[in-house]
């Protein structure tokens, strides 16, 4: 293989987003990923392209989450193929959310707080424009344009740009290179036919999700860097619900938290799968199967009236 100027380790939305945004810039990439491209995180993910509503709610207005504000306006212009990278043929599930609140009073100031800090203003529905599922929710409904995507078309989409670059490597046999000085200059993997191959690189990038804490040791066993707890973990454990339902999108709020965010999908035999995120799936990884489950029941029955 060539050499490169940047191998980039994960095939999440986080690397080939960085691939093609690095190829854009002149560099010459190569995307190395263990498994499946977006496996874990991205294909696990709801396809919110959110605008910063949890931040909003929690009123953490950091530099980091005013910049999240301006996110649904940049993926818009790439899903519909005005900018690169160019996303057109990535699947729409919908062009917008719905926001709604219960009847708690913590519920009726989180409200408040979406409309006041969100770079996409929730527009109020008339009774004519709110959808029969939240037909008996108390106050105002909104509507926020944020789109909602499929993952799993994402990846396809942004892994089609660059078919020549992206090679997938078994753990075991990776290797990293350094010179003398202990600078990492080179990346081992083993090709298909199982002779070791070398990848000259002036930088390495890891974006392999929970897979980084292992790359980081290997490239560097000795070092103290490894030692630090410097990953920001967020654990969730999502519920799905399969059946008779209507297709559906939006955050329930209520006081600084998003108590159940929905986004819904279709199986492969035609039926509606909604995914059940937002507190219930935060509140979820310390429970078992069955609790996760009759938890969301309750959840529901209560937002949605």
């Amino acid at each position: 293989m060539p050499n490169v100027d940047v191998i980039i380790f994960g095939g999440g939305i986080a690397g080939l987003w960085t691939m093609h945004e690095a190829s854009r810039r002149g560099y010459r990439c190569l995307l190395l990923e263990a498994f499946v491209l977006g496996s874990g995180q991205t294909v696990a993910s709801q396809g919110i392209i959110h605008g910063g509503l949890k931040y909003t709610l929690q009123g953490m207005m950091t530099g980091s989450a005013r910049r999240i504000r301006e996110m649904p306006s940049i993926w818009r212009k790439s899903l519909a193929g005005e900018q690169l990278p160019d996303l057109s043929q990535t699947e729409i599930r919908s062009n917008n959310c719905y926001l709604w609140r219960t009847e708690s009073l913590s519920s009726r100031l989180g409200m408040f707080g979406a409309k006041m800090g969100l770079q996409v203003v929730p527009k109020n529905l008339t009774p004519d424009e709110v959808p029969d599922l939240l037909s008996g929710c108390p106050g105002s409904i909104g509507q926020m344009d944020e789109q909602v995507i499929s993952p799993y078309s994402l990846i396809q989409n942004l892994a089609d740009a660059f078919p020549d670059q992206i090679f997938q490597y078994d753990p075991k046999s990776l290797k990293f290179i350094h010179d003398p000085s202990g600078k990492l200059t080179a990346v081992q993997i083993q090709a298909p036919d199982g002779t070791p191959t070398t990848i000259q690189t002036a930088a390495v990038l890891l974006t392999a999700g929970s897979g980084n804490e292992t790359l980081l040791k290997l490239a560097h066993p000795d070092s103290t860097v490894q030692q630090q707890n410097r990953m920001q973990k967020r654990p969730l454990h999502m519920a799905l619900v399969r059946g008779t339902l209507p297709p559906f999108n939006g955050h329930c709020v209520d006081g600084a938290k998003t108590r159940v965010t929905i986004t819904s999908d279709i199986d492969c035999q035609g039926r509606t799968v909604w995914q059940i995120g937002g507190q219930v799936a935060e509140t979820g990884v310390t429970m078992n199967r069955r609790e996760l489950i009759e938890h969301a029941v309750r959840e529901l029955s209560a937002s949605i009236p």
